[in-house]
């Protein structure tokens, strides 16, 4: 990890517990891509949030396509925690450039901001 991965992820894991509560720009990001989804026919069974954070997207995803499994991966230990707690998906911590995952393993990715 270079040493300017490492300052960005220790910059999360210190904000991961109030980040939701000043996370404005995130949340309103979020809506938006949610509400691009309507487009979209049949829902994918499996769904990434990469670079989750602390599932704020992944929350909206949860509530859009509730049969789907929906996966939130993301660097930060304790934005994973603070995800974690959430209901309705799985979170792994892992960098976005060695996923755990097979190429197929998801049907739709997102990532907000």
């Amino acid at each position: 990890m270079s040493m300017i991965d490492k300052n960005i992820k220790d910059s999360f894991d210190t904000v991961a517990a109030n980040y939701d509560k000043a996370a404005f720009l995130q949340h309103e990001i979020a809506k938006k891509l949610i509400a691009k989804t309507i487009f979209i026919k049949d829902a994918p069974q499996s769904i990434l949030d990469l670079g989750a954070g602390s599932g704020i997207l992944s929350e909206l995803l949860v509530a859009q396509y509730p049969d789907s499994k929906i996966t939130a991966i993301d660097n930060s230990e304790k934005m994973c925690e603070v995800a974690a707690a959430k209901p309705g998906f799985k979170t792994i911590c892992a960098d976005a450039r060695q996923m755990p995952f097979s190429d197929w393993a998801c049907r739709a990715i997102y990532s907000n901001l």
